[in-house]
């Protein structure tokens, strides 16, 4: 009787998760693991700012929706294109 749950904040929407899949930042059966998720989107994040897409002060560390990163109705590109 003594157990703990935990909730946990989501991570990232579907739509987002299926975008890093199609776009090999995260494997497919890595996509409801919320540490794996977080590694995706950080290494995108690396990339979009190593190629000069966004500033790194462009990032927000607390957005309140995915929309304040811009990432809704987005088209984000083939990676290594």
């Amino acid at each position: 009787m003594g157990g703990v749950i935990r909730f946990e904040r989501a991570i990232a929407s579907s739509a987002v998760i299926t975008k890093l899949v199609e776009l090999g930042y995260l494997q497919p059966g890595a996509r409801h693991r919320a540490t794996a998720v977080a590694r995706a989107i950080d290494r995108l994040k690396n990339d979009l700012v190593g190629d000069g897409v966004i500033c790194d002060s462009d990032l927000s560390s607390s957005p309140k929706n995915e929309d304040q990163q811009g990432l809704l109705g987005t088209q984000i590109g083939e990676r290594g294109s």
